[in-house]
């Protein structure tokens, strides 16, 4: 197929060729014919033609040098039209030096003539030639697909540029809220209202629609969005702005709609002076690198210079990956990345790692985090979540770490579960650390506990949403485990920048969360996503595309709704979207001997005392039956 297409396109550009000499000639002889007053009685001699030729000539060399035979002829546009016009004007100047070598004489009139005919001509026919081609292609293929382009701006207009060049996507109209607009034509293709996409008869010639306004703000990307998802219709966009300008992305690549797009609130933009405080050359440690959250942690962190960066996971294939990431995004760079395959329950190889390497900061992101998982094996998460963080504690405070951060959760909030209850006994031995130091007479430990605490990562290991995508791609079922759950949710860039930007805000022992809006209902969430692929609900039509939402109940230790204040109280910080919560809660040295027995009955695996004295160090998490 390839070399038929090729073929086809030398072809074409012989055949041009060829039209262009025809159309030379004929307009020279033309002009000639009626300035040249012996011409027209006594004919054309032999110098007359040879002046023609040469010429005719210079003029198709001129047509080369200017890449005019390089376009593709269903797209020509205003770009060939503007070198056909200039090739002229220099094959004109070339047509004059010839005239006062042959001694001929041509009025400033008839070269004006000759300019205008022979241009006029040659943009004339290939345009023809154009739109001959373009339908021939059209009425050619029965699979091209229809896009409608929302947005007649700038980005609209580029990507109708760039969806042309493909074959197979016929761009049939433009939509855009703007009312002035509405009527008008941007090359051949009418632009319409809104209201255009509703009318049935429609909807039934498009198949596609593209979001082309990347300039706009994510609520409202999603008001639009929301009006458009009940189309059934699959929805595109281009790259956002920050993608087009830094040129990761250009116009013509084009994204599904990313679920941030449906929660209707703006991204949390960082501060930089607060992300780079504590990180500029600095020796910055990580554990649980390899998860997704610690990778973006480290691409965060990079960006920000730190002197030396030590990435620590417990698993090889997970800590392999983001070494080999970041290996090579370090060439020529002078920061050194050191990786350690390890567990943070290591208390020997804890305390040499923070000695040898002058470790300035630790983010703890390190911990068994999948909720049943951890209800079948309550005694291994609580050894690894609850040790991790004694273990580097005692470290930090005995190596004068400047700051140690804790990545929290949602579900430390009145845990329901064994995953939120160690992270809520993770935050309060955070908490006891920094009570300590303050407590202290001696400056021996200067080290700033603080831990930070937010819901669902978008992208995370084990969200919904690729799950449901995964679903959605082969015809479901979606499985949602109850209609009425809801969640938070914040992307994986903003929760690194958070954890990043807190350690800067932290005076120690706080615990900050992020302003992420409402809650969103995960139902809802399935059913957008649904819509925005093109697919509709089992039961609200009679095609294929059908997809059941299947409800499995809710899981053990799993609630319907997650918070993010313990007593509802939070203080604002220097960034207007960073909080602060003011937790009362009392801890005292009785803490620090529940603390103890509950690490010897770990070592123990005695189930029953280790949840005993769980739910007495935890007293808002009661012990479930499923348990025992």
């Amino acid at each position: 197929m390839q070399n038929k297409s090729l073929l086809n396109n030398s072809y074409r550009k012989f055949l041009l060729f060829l039209i262009d000499i025809f159309i030379i000639i004929g307009s020279t002889y033309y002009v000639a014919y009626f300035s040249i007053s012996n011409i027209a009685t006594n004919g054309i001699d032999n110098r007359y033609l040879c002046t023609i030729l040469i010429f005719s000539l210079i003029n198709i060399f001129i047509y080369l040098k200017f890449g005019i035979y390089k376009t593709i002829a269903r797209y020509s546009s205003f770009s060939l039209i503007s070198k056909v016009y200039k090739a002229n004007i220099l094959s004109i100047i070339a047509f004059v030096i010839l005239i006062n070598i042959n001694s001929y004489y041509f009025a400033f009139k008839d070269l004006l003539l000759l300019y205008l005919i022979l241009s006029s001509l040659i943009c004339f026919y290939r345009l023809i030639f154009r739109y001959f081609l373009k339908l021939n292609a059209i009425f050619s293929k029965n699979n091209f697909t229809n896009v409608i382009i929302y947005g007649a701006g700038g980005a609209g207009v580029q990507l109708l540029s760039s969806l042309r060049v493909q074959n197979l996507i016929k761009v049939i109209a433009f939509v855009d809220d703007d009312q002035k607009l509405w009527g008008l034509e941007i090359d051949d293709i009418k632009i319409y209202p809104p209201k255009y996409l509703e009318d049935q008869s429609n909807k039934k010639n498009i198949d596609q629609i593209v979001l082309a306004m990347p300039s706009i703000s994510n609520s409202v990307r999603s008001k639009i969005i929301n009006n458009l998802k009940t189309l059934t219709i699959p929805i595109f966009q281009v790259p956002s702005l920050n993608d087009l300008i830094k040129g990761n992305l250009n116009i013509s690549q084009l994204n599904k709609i990313n679920v941030i797009d449906l929660l209707g609130r703006d991204t949390v933009e960082p501060k930089f002076n607060l992300l780079e405080k504590n990180i500029k050359n600095k020796s910055v440690f990580v554990t649980g690198a390899g998860g997704s959250i610690g990778q973006e942690l480290c691409r965060q962190i990079l960006k920000l210079e730190p002197k030396k960066l030590i990435i620590f996971d417990s698993s090889e294939v997970s800590l392999y990956s983001i070494d080999k990431e970041l290996s090579s995004l370090l060439i020529d760079s002078k920061i050194k990345l050191v990786t350690v395959l390890g567990c943070c329950t290591n208390k020997n190889l804890v305390n040499d790692l923070l000695l040898t390497q002058k470790v300035n900061i630790i983010f703890h992101a390190a911990a068994y985090k999948h909720v049943p998982l951890i209800e079948i094996n309550p005694i291994s998460a609580l050894k690894n979540n609850t040790f991790s963080t004694l273990n580097l504690c005692k470290a930090a405070e005995k190596y004068n770490v400047e700051r140690f951060v804790l990545i929290s959760s949602d579900k430390a909030v009145r845990p329901t579960n064994v995953m939120g209850a160690s992270k809520r006994l993770s935050e309060l031995i955070i908490k006891r650390f920094d009570y300590k130091v303050s407590t202290k007479n001696n400056n021996l430990s200067k080290t700033l506990y603080s831990s930070v605490r937010f819901g669902n990562v978008l992208g995370s290991s084990g969200s919904v949403v690729p799950l449901f995508e995964q679903q959605i791609r082969k015809g479901g079922p979606v499985t949602l485990t109850h209609p009425e759950i809801t969640r938070f949710f914040m992307t994986i860039e903003e929760a690194a920048q958070l954890v990043i930007q807190s350690s800067s805000l932290a005076k120690g022992g706080d615990l900050f969360l992020l302003d992420m809006g409402k809650p969103v209902k995960i139902l809802d969430l399935a059913k957008n996503m649904i819509k925005l692929n093109g697919k509709v609900m089992k039961g609200t039509s009679k095609n294929n595309e059908e997809i059941e939402i299947i409800f499995t109940g809710l899981r053990k230790g799993e609630k319907l709704y997650e918070e993010l204040l313990i007593n509802d109280q939070s203080e604002k910080t220097e960034h207007s979207r960073i909080f602060k919560e003011v937790d009362k809660y009392c801890i005292d040295e009785s803490f620090d001997l529940e603390l103890e027995n509950l690490c010897v009955e770990l070592e123990k695996y005695d189930k029953k005392e280790t949840l005993r004295i769980l739910s007495k160090i935890v007293p808002e998490w009661k012990i479930s039956d499923h348990l025992y």
